[in-house]
């Protein structure tokens, strides 16, 4: 069952780029998680725009609309009733019972992970200051933005028995790498955020993830923009990562024949030449402009796209989907759609967070708190050891914040919704 009705917000159109007014709920993270410094990941053509920051607080990420699996909008979404509380009734017992995080929380893309990490927090401090019996310690484990350090990191969680669940990691290529071992070790591992569909395809019996994959993102985003956003002509771009490549080319079976394959293209990371990419767009005149990655190289590619003229729409995803895109570009992202798995945080959550962490929860803080929820409940229902836990998480079927969780034989949850978010 579901209540408490997300505020709605007003639409309107201009130039070619939707614009909202009237949403109190946001996604994204606050700047103080959002100053990572440049890396390989960063653009650095000499063609693209200088982007500097703007200043913090001027526009934020607000909520748009909650979508189905098919891109369709739900009328006043909704987010459920009763949801778990990690606190519990206060008398659980344990000893040295430990839940392991794992991301990149330092690098080019920290703040996505931050907020993972910020998520889990939140909800074991809030378990451990209700349960003097039983005090739960969260282990972080930084990848530092290379996934080749998450094989060697699940292997030390493999070797800690302490450790009776994993929340996260927190992306794709992570997961991949760490997936093997952390299933041969037995321990559970619920991804807020790795959103691969393929992850869930390798056998794994320890996976759970707690958000739609790409494809679910990919084709309900795609039919949003043709039929709501009544896009008819859209370029699709990805940076090179298989993230990105994997989520535009479900995003293209989405838009159908709104696909524009003249001015679609992947853009590489390293150093891609924005200026030839924008002037290629800014010919073919879109409706709108999708770009699959990460922010480092969305505000740049933003940036170059209006220095050349592009009046298109911007659209992204989770990878976007952070308050350091907004404020690398000031009022240039004014208007840009961001699609997320990530549920929005309820005011009471927000409330807390903030209070906890003195930043607002941005994408996948939501779905980090429940994940480590479910984990501590399992502790407080005796829970222990690997085996049991692993039992646990997969008979599991109750509320979150952002929604039921219930997996299937592969980790998915069934018919998880998508949100739309706009910055304004």
């Amino acid at each position: 069952m579901r209540a408490q009705t997300w505020q709605k917000c007003v639409v309107t159109a201009a130039v070619g780029v939707v614009l909202l007014a009237g949403c109190t709920s946001q996604s994204g993270s606050d700047e103080s998680t959002s100053s990572a410094a440049p890396t390989e990941d960063a653009p650095t053509a000499e063609s693209s725009p200088t982007v500097s920051p703007g200043q913090p607080g001027t526009l934020t990420i607000g909520l748009a609309a909650e979508l189905d699996s098919t891109g369709k909008v739900v009328e006043g979404g909704t987010a459920p009733i009763d949801p778990a509380n990690p606190a519990g009734d206060g008398t659980a017992s344990c000893s040295g019972q430990a839940i392991a995080v794992v991301g990149s929380f330092t690098g080019p893309n920290a703040a996505l992970a931050q907020n993972v990490l910020d998520g889990s927090r939140v909800a074991i401090d809030a378990h451990n200051a209700s349960n003097s019996g039983c005090q739960v310690e969260l282990k972080e484990f930084d990848l530092a933005s290379d996934p080749a350090n998450a094989a060697a990191m699940a292997q030390q969680i493999a070797d800690d028995p302490t450790i009776v669940g994993v929340v996260g990691p927190t992306f794709s290529a992570e997961m991949k790498s760490a997936g093997p071992i952390l299933n041969t070790a037995g321990v559970a591992t619920l991804t807020p955020s790795a959103t691969g569909t393929d992850l869930a395809k390798n056998g794994w019996t320890n996976f759970f993830r707690g958000v739609a994959n790409d494809s679910v993102q990919g084709s309900a985003l795609g039919g949003y923009l043709v039929t709501t956003g009544n896009y008819f002509k859209v370029c699709v771009l990805s940076d090179d990562s298989e993230y990105g490549k994997a989520l535009a080319a479900a995003v293209t079976t989405g838009l159908g024949g709104s696909a524009a394959p003249e001015c679609s293209a992947t853009v590489p990371v390293a150093q891609p030449d924005l200026k030839a990419v924008a002037e290629k767009i800014n010919a073919e005149s879109p409706d709108a402009v999708y770009y699959a990655g990460f922010y480092p190289q969305a505000a740049p590619l933003l940036a170059q796209l209006r220095a050349t003229g592009v009046t298109a729409a911007f659209v992204s995803s989770d990878g976007t989907n952070v308050q350091a895109f907004v404020d690398a570009l000031d009022t240039t992202a004014n208007g840009a759609t961001l699609s997320c798995g990530c549920a929005p945080a309820p005011t009471t959550f927000a409330d807390t967070f903030l209070a906890a962490v003195d930043h607002q929860p941005g994408a996948y803080a939501t779905e980090s708190y429940d994940l480590a929820t479910i984990l501590l409940k399992g502790v407080d229902a005796g829970k222990v050891d690997r085996s049991s836990m692993l039992e646990f998480v997969r008979s599991y079927d109750a509320a979150g914040l952002a929604r039921t969780y219930k997996w299937d034989a592969e980790g998915e949850l069934a018919s998880p919704p998508i949100w739309i978010y706009q910055v304004q």
